[in-house]
């Protein structure tokens, strides 16, 4: 054994076995989707080589014993710049889908979870359209503090959000929650209120200058994705992205970063009901 630690409520245990040096992480009874997803994550991902990956090793899920087992990397956390380094988008499968229904799987997936009736309800005008929207499998929660550098290579981990989601969705989560995280901090740091007007308008410019000037100018697939659709697959990020962040707020022990996780979706709903406003106006034009 080499060495015990814990984040949240997982456990991770680092030893060695025959001169491999593996990493065990071990999952609460409360996660155990989370674990489920991570093993599917794994084996998927092996054979889509969409990008470099631990070697996995086995997993576990008995009544007393909830965990994975896979090769341990050192490494260093590569720089958000590193993303065509680490992501091979010329390997992703491409699924075209039906809006209604994904939308229709979002109900599935999160209509128990806070915010859901308040977000879905806001996309009512598109559970009727026959619009399709280009889909693939996902990591989920792709950032680069998810990723490791190790000498020439790059991996990617901690598949526990694995799922058929938006085709930009790692894309945008690559840029978007780090980001919002930095704003969050500085709001912080700088003690503004989250739920003033002129905090409102701030991060309405702010965002608007990220994901317009910046992420939407370096957008995977552009031939596909244009201008207008490219608000839909932001407004569809932001959805699930505000559900998923205060889902995991119940397991987040450390006081200051629940207070900063609560920030970024404060933050995130601002954008979102920005997105929601202008697409709102664009179709009532159209009619």
């Amino acid at each position: 054994m080499v060495k015990i630690f814990k984040v949240n409520n997982k456990k991770f245990i680092i030893f060695n076995i025959k001169k491999k040096k593996l990493i065990k992480k071990i999952f609460h009874k409360d996660n155990l989707k989370n674990l489920k997803n991570e093993i599917i994550g794994y084996k998927k991902f092996k054979k889509l080589y969409y990008f470099k990956i631990p070697k996995f090793y086995s997993s576990c899920l008995t009544e007393k014993d909830k965990n994975i087992i896979i090769e341990y990397i050192y490494g260093t956390k590569p720089s958000i710049f590193d993303l065509n380094r680490i992501y091979n988008r010329k390997k992703i499968i491409l699924k075209n889908t039906l809006i209604k229904k994904y939308l229709n799987d979002f109900k599935k997936k999160y209509k128990n979870y806070y915010y859901f009736k308040s977000l879905y309800k806001d996309l009512k005008f598109f559970k009727t359209s026959n619009k399709k929207i280009l889909t693939t499998f996902t990591h989920g929660d792709f950032a680069n503090y998810n990723c490791l550098k190790s000498k020439n290579f790059f991996y990617v981990f901690d598949f526990e959000k694995f799922g058929e989601r938006i085709i930009l969705y790692d894309f945008l989560n690559w840029f978007i929650h780090p980001l919002s995280s930095k704003y969050a901090k500085l709001a912080s740091l700088f003690n503004l209120k989250i739920n003033n007007k002129y905090f409102i308008n701030m991060t309405t410019i702010f965002s608007n200058i990220l994901i317009w000037n910046i992420i939407y100018k370096i957008r995977w697939f552009k031939s596909k994705i244009d201008k207008k659709n490219f608000e839909l697959y932001v407004l569809l990020y932001l959805f699930e992205k505000i559900i998923v962040i205060n889902n995991d707020l119940k397991f987040v022990k450390n006081k200051k970063n629940k207070e900063l996780a609560m920030s970024i979706i404060l933050i995130l709903r601002i954008v979102y009901k920005n997105f929601l406003k202008n697409i709102k106006y664009k179709i009532t034009i159209s009619l």
